[in-house]
């Protein structure tokens, strides 16, 4: 297991990893400081692998489980403000990845432009 405290992050982020073996998932922790639409995606796998959003009680909220190599995705039009955590998890054999995570904030009524908020990674 590897566990990521990766900073604080506004609108879109993009990480790349590998599970298998010793270490059967990845973790990366964040906050949502405020409520707004979330999404992720996990593509570029050699083998079977899905993804989890978890509460911070390492609940399971949401998640993503194709069969073999599809991507997976999760997309949440309000995820609430608080601390959160995505889960990689190793299904089939050992797989590289590409983890795209993305935050919106709310949109603005009057212009329909998405107002985008921080999401701080911890």
């Amino acid at each position: 297991m590897s566990i990521f405290d990766i900073g604080s992050m506004s609108s879109s982020q993009n990480y790349s990893g590998l599970i298998g073996g010793a270490n059967p998932f990845d973790l990366y922790n964040f906050s949502v400081k405020e409520s707004g639409s979330f999404s992720l995606s996990l593509n570029g796998l050699s083998d079977n692998a899905d993804v989890q959003l978890l509460n911070s009680s390492g609940e399971v909220l949401y998640i993503s489980a194709a069969l073999g190599m599809s991507a997976e995705a999760i997309a949440l039009n309000n995820l609430a403000t608080g601390n959160y955590a995505v889960r990689v998890l190793q299904v089939g054999g050992s797989t590289n990845y590409n983890l795209n995570l993305a935050a919106k904030g709310k949109v603005d009524p009057l212009t329909g432009i998405w107002i985008l908020y921080p999401v701080t990674l911890r």
